[in-house]
């Protein structure tokens, strides 16, 4: 009996021996590869290899780039207990594969995961308020990622080059997408918004909503309430796009890089194109610039070397860079441009004609540079254009405006309104004519012209006339009689019959 007892005792003693031991394996293990400061794991050493899943619990924060340049860890648990992971804390850990934040509340730092180019999963907490700035910026392998339905923030390029991503779900509770929140992210078909969003919406796949700005997350910015093409998705594989009515805006990098589309259709009523919003879309043939446009961002269509001739309205005031780098042979600027801006053509190589109108009395530094030397700017005699074209070796057409007359019109847009009630004056506002001249030439004409009738005469359908020189163009409105209209004709009649 006392034989047994003993070999009890030393059984249990050993246990307890193997226990001891490892645990202080298991906290020389940790002690070695973190540093903790209180709460507050500081940093993990670059030698950490494999799975991270024993951080300690008494852990709540874990500091900006502690885990900065672990390129070895392959994958990491963090425990409820961590309620921050602050900015870059997992910059470049170019192994990791898979992250699960086990805490239901859990702030993520700017850049946390930026460049984790080997993520393909991870999971958020369930009450996460902000996906910030860049947060999962280059995790080019990640292929799903379920935002939470208590983000309202999806910050500057939160998912840029996100490659691998193939659908984007956005909940009802997002209010702000700042600029580039999916920039170069080609793997997405379409945007999926929930149909309970007040403030963001996906028509056809396509994001629109308020224009946000997209520097600082910390400051409040006041948002441009009105209508923005967001995001056009990359993976989409429609040749043509036409934008819907009502848009107003089109944000930066928009359509960036898409290699897809032939042909976009801008409607009347759009006031700016953004920066690098059609950036390197090599596949681009043709797209109207609406009279409406007032500003077209720098480099908008910079690296567009399918498209060949573009026509820029009187509206439009400011254009840098715009066009550098195309393929350009031929372009029309209206009467009304003043100032045709710093690098606007540069380096369209294939540039042959330029109209340029006697409105123009400024062309900034750069403007054509890098064009070819053969190219001829077609313009007014004694006008700024033909000084600047003599004095800058380009060869000159005079286009004497005396000696061309109308050749014929046609409507490109067309009126805002189209229903009107008997008696009531046509409103021609919106009203945009292409006039080809004698000459060959063409431009954009948005008044100067006469219409008959200039009331309406009936009621039901009837056809305006629209005379510009000696050309006529026709377009067609609806009338009827207006309520009060309708009471007066039957009191007249009632008076007749008595």
């Amino acid at each position: 009996m006392k034989r047994i007892i003993r070999k009890l005792t030393a059984l249990i003693v050993s246990l307890l021996l193997i226990f001891s031991f490892t645990s202080v394996l298991g906290s020389a293990a940790s002690s070695d590869i973190f540093t903790i400061s209180g709460t507050v794991l500081t940093k993990c050493s670059s030698s950490a290899t494999g799975v991270i899943d024993y951080i300690p619990s008494t852990v709540t924060e874990i500091k900006g780039n502690a885990f900065s340049g672990c390129n070895a860890i392959t994958e990491v648990v963090i425990p409820s207990s961590v309620t921050k992971i602050g900015s870059n804390a997992f910059d470049s850990c170019t192994s990791l594969k898979k992250v699960s934040i086990q805490g239901t509340n859990c702030e993520i730092g700017s850049a946390a995961f930026l460049h984790c180019s080997a993520m393909t999963e991870i999971k958020l907490p369930s009450k996460l308020a902000a996906i910030p700035n860049e947060a999962f910026s280059d995790c080019r392998d990640l292929k799903a990622i379920a935002i939470p339905s208590t983000v309202t923030l999806i910050g500057t390029e939160a998912f840029a080059n996100c490659e691998s991503l193939s659908i984007i779900r956005i909940p009802a509770s997002v209010k702000t997408i700042r600029a580039n929140a999916f920039l170069g992210c080609k793997g997405i078909s379409k945007f999926d918004v929930d149909s309970g969003n007040t403030v963001y919406s996906s028509i056809n796949g396509v994001l629109y909503g308020p224009l946000e700005s997209p520097y600082d997350p910390d400051i409040n910015y006041e948002a441009n309430t009105e209508k923005t093409l967001i995001n056009y998705p990359a993976g989409a594989s429609a040749t043509s796009f036409a934008i819907p009515s009502g848009v107003v805006r089109i944000a930066e990098d928009a359509f960036n890089s898409n290699k897809v589309l032939k042909n976009v259709t801008l409607p009347n009523g759009i006031k700016s194109i953004g920066s690098h919003a059609f950036f390197s879309c090599t596949a681009l043939e043709s797209i109207n610039i609406p009279s409406t446009v007032t500003e077209i961002g720098s480099r908008a269509f910079d690296g567009c070397t399918a498209l060949k001739s573009i026509t820029i309205p009187a509206s439009v005031t400011t254009f840098e860079n715009a066009f550098s780098y195309s393929g350009l042979t031929s372009v029309v600027i209206e009467n009304g441009v003043k100032t045709i801006s710093t690098g606007a053509f540069s380096y369209c190589t294939k540039l042959a004609s330029v109209t340029i109108p006697e409105s123009v009395t400024s062309i900034e530094a750069g403007a054509f540079g890098g064009c070819p030397e053969s190219m001829e700017i077609i313009c007014e005699k004694d006008s700024y254009a033909y000084s600047y074209a003599v004095s800058n070796g380009f060869k000159v057409k005079v286009n004497s405006s005396a000696e061309k007359t109308v050749k014929s019109i046609t409507i490109s847009e067309y009126p805002d309104k189209t229903d009107y009630i008997y008696k009531e004056s046509i409103n021609t506002s919106g009203l945009v004519l292409t006039v080809e001249y004698s000459d060959g030439t063409t431009a954009k004409a948005t008044d100067g012209y006469t219409i008959s009738p200039e009331k309406i005469t009936k009621t039901g359908n009837q056809s305006i006339k629209v005379t510009y020189g000696d050309a006529n163009a026709y377009f067609d409105v609806s009338a009827s009689y207006a309520w009060w209209q309708m009471i007066i004709m039957i009191i007249l009649l009632g008076f007749l019959w008595y």
